[in-house]
């Protein structure tokens, strides 16, 4: 019993030895640094320890005026190597300093000066009239790498001290309302008239042929023709931030040539007609020189019964109520006073061995015109108070027109007829003539054999038969007026026949 006890004594004795050797090959050195957050300067000096592996340790880390450590007490288990921590000391507060050297604006920041770190901070950029804030910067003083995050302009303040700055550029100008379209009267001229603007540098007018102004050109006067009808005009402003364009309108000239049409030649008291076109929806105003005259107006036609003789005149003004545009347009009448039948005298014949030679008005007056008719077709050039044919008047119905006015194609107005001088066919003649109805009619016929023939006004063929010499016809005819021809295969003769 005895020798047992004796090994476990010299058997715990050896456990006791091997541990304590053990121990003592575990133990590892422990430092702990204290340094400055801003630069990692010493801040205190280092904390040295040698502990066994596995041992807990806890350090409290000294105390710094004004400064606070990121690790109040540095703590833990001891590994199986030598360990170095590192504590780090914040100010208490950081400085938040603002660019002095921001140009067109402001930055302020709240709280300012200096924070705690964590704390928020809100800054306000505030730029000049007519600047824009461009960009706001948070960084590390002296070290611009070191952003700081913004949201919504604030930040949170850092544990070191911060460096705020921003840039403000200038807005484009503002080019006030829009500018109307622009319309011009034909032979007018727009006077333009800019818009009013807002830091601007430079401004003006562009024009172009195309609504996209690719090939925009600069106009510099003060006033649009028509020659750019159909083109597109917009104003320009600009200045170091930028142009601005106003709306763009187009340049439209407003044409209006009214076209007046009507009686130029008339005498008193007969009425002439004016009409109007070319207008569109313009309003219209008549006037009338002859204050006496006695006016109608209906729509785009205007009747004047004209008073008084002279040269008078028609004028229309025609103005577009929507642009404003208008134009005259007028047109001279001639009115002159007009001859009465009542005081036309029957016209005269002068004979001639027998024979009808000359035909004479009588009685002229000095302004008289004249233009003499034959079977009621005017007589070219017989435009004089006598009219004759050298060797004797043809057969036919002769009449004069009388006038004191013509117009400017020579055309006689204003005046009236004459009776009618009848000169009959020596070769053929009718007796009795009138004629009563049921009554016989002898035909003298001095042309030899001939063809005659019977025909109402209106061309109807009544009778024919072959003549020679003198013969009597009876055909019993109604009353009425019936041509006579004879024809004798070189010439034609008519005769009127007046049946009573």
């Amino acid at each position: 019993m005895k020798k047992y006890l004796i090994f476990a004594l010299l058997l715990l004795l050896t456990v006791t030895t091997q541990a304590q050797q053990n121990n003592k090959r575990a133990e590892h050195r422990l430092t702990i640094k204290y340094l400055y957050a801003s630069d990692l300067s010493t801040a205190a000096p280092d904390s040295v320890q040698t502990l066994g592996a596995g041992r807990y340790y806890s350090v409290e880390s000294p105390a710094i005026a004004d400064y606070t450590p990121d690790k109040p007490i540095v703590e833990g288990t001891m590994p199986d190597h030598d360990l170095t921590e590192t504590v780090k000391y914040y100010p208490n507060t950081c400085t938040i300093t603002v660019d002095a050297g921001i140009t067109h604006g402001t930055v302020t920041t709240s709280p300012s000066g200096e924070a705690r770190p964590g704390t928020e901070v809100t800054v306000t950029a505030t730029p000049d009239q007519y600047y824009e804030l461009s960009t706001l910067w948070v960084y590390k003083k002296g070290d611009e790498s070191q952003t700081v995050t913004l949201n919504d302009n604030v930040f949170v303040m850092p544990q070191f001290n911060v460096f705020v700055t921003a840039t403000f550029n200038m807005l484009p100008p503002v080019i006030n309302g829009q500018i109307t379209p622009q319309t011009i009267c034909a032979g007018e001229a727009l006077t333009l008239t800019a818009p009013t603007v807002t830091n601007a540098e430079r401004q003006g007018w562009e024009i172009c042929p195309d609504e996209y102004f690719q090939s925009a050109i600069a106009y510099t006067n003060q006033t649009l023709d028509a020659s750019y009808n159909g083109w597109k005009l917009r104003f320009w402003a600009s200045n170091e931030g930028g142009i601005s364009y106003s709306n763009v309108v187009s340049i439209t000239v407003s044409v209006i040539e009214p076209e007046l049409t009507g009686d130029l030649y008339l005498c008193t008291q007969q009425s002439g007609t004016y009409t109007v076109g070319n207008v569109g929806n313009a309003t219209l105003t008549w006037t009338v020189s002859d204050q006496a005259s006695t006016v109608t107006e209906s729509g785009r036609t205007l009747k004047v019964n004209w008073v008084t003789a002279g040269q008078q005149t028609v004028t229309l003004n025609a103005v577009n109520e929507e642009t404003g545009c208008s134009a005259e347009v007028k047109v001279t009448v001639n009115v002159v006073s007009y001859i009465n039948n009542n005081d036309v005298q029957q016209i005269v014949a002068k004979k001639d061995n027998g024979r009808d030679y000359i035909l004479i008005y009588p009685n002229p007056k000095e302004n008289y015109k004249y233009q003499w008719y034959k079977d009621g077709q005017a007589i070219n050039g017989a435009t004089g108070q006598y009219y004759y044919q050298q060797g004797g008047l043809d057969a036919g119905a002769y009449k004069v027109y009388l006038s004191l006015n013509a117009d400017a194609q020579g055309n006689l107005f204003g005046g009236a007829f004459t009776n009618e001088y009848v000169v009959k066919d020596p070769n053929i003649s009718l007796s009795p003539n009138p004629v009563q109805t049921g009554e016989s009619v002898l035909i003298v016929n001095n042309n030899g054999e001939a063809t005659m023939s019977v025909y109402t006004l209106d061309g109807r063929l009544l009778h024919q038969q072959t003549i020679n010499g003198t013969t009597t016809l009876n055909l019993n005819l109604a009353q009425g007026i019936y041509l006579i021809k004879l024809n004798d295969h070189q010439n034609e003769y008519i005769e009127k026949l007046i049946v009573k």
